[in-house]
């Protein structure tokens, strides 16, 4: 967690809410790492046949070679594609299992009973933030990259939740 105070204008339970979130993956034992390193393996299994039958594919000839390059590149594409949206779903519900986490402390602990105000400013404040720094959403790269691993659930999703679950009417 990287968090500078010229930067961000976040209240201090905005703070606490960004924290205990970040615990919460630590308590709920959620990592990214090994799902991840799963598929990085899993899309090698191609690359590595290549690379075992790279001298029988040039004894069948160029145009042979070829083919079988592009239908493993294809393969691995659509492989790789697969494996993001089967993996993107249960991390989208560890990031609301975090953020449930980060709202039942603030009640038990810091008597906050409206979590899902804190973490609506929360957002808010991070997303201005982004604004300022990163570069436009709106080039085809990023619409790409988005497309297949935004694995965040969108702000409203997440502070509705929040309030459903945990909010005192």
């Amino acid at each position: 967690i990287f968090y500078n105070e010229n930067c961000c204008n976040l209240d201090e339970d905005s703070i606490r809410f960004s924290l205990l979130h970040e615990e919460g993956h630590q308590v709920n034992k959620q990592y990214v790492l090994p799902p991840l390193i799963v598929t990085l393996s899993l899309i090698l299994i191609p690359v590595w046949f290549l690379i075992l039958a790279n001298r029988e594919l040039m004894a069948a000839g160029i145009y042979q070679a070829l083919l079988w390059y592009a239908t493993i590149f294809c393969f691995s594409l659509l492989f790789t594609i697969l494996m993001i949206n089967s993996l993107i779903e249960p991390l989208r519900y560890d990031e609301y299992r975090s953020d449930e986490y980060a709202a039942k402390m603030l009640k038990e602990k810091f008597n906050v009973y409206q979590p899902s105000q804190i973490a609506g400013n929360t957002f808010k404040a991070i997303r201005k933030q982004a604004e300022k720094t990163e570069e436009n959403h709106d080039s085809i790269k990023n619409r790409l990259l988005f497309a297949f691993i935004r694995y965040h659930p969108r702000d409203e999703d997440r502070i509705k939740n929040l309030h459903e679950k945990f909010d005192v009417k």
